[in-house]
């Protein structure tokens, strides 16, 4: 899950992208959590 802390990171360290990217990443992220 190492994966997943990358993709917080690169979130948390990219504020200036566009808030859609942000959610569409969200949005993959919880759908892999509900899969499992």
């Amino acid at each position: 899950k190492q994966n997943l802390s990358l993709w917080l990171m690169c979130l948390r360290r990219s504020k200036g992208v566009t808030l859609e990217l942000r959610r569409k990443a969200i949005g993959c992220l919880d759908r892999s959590t509900l899969d499992e």
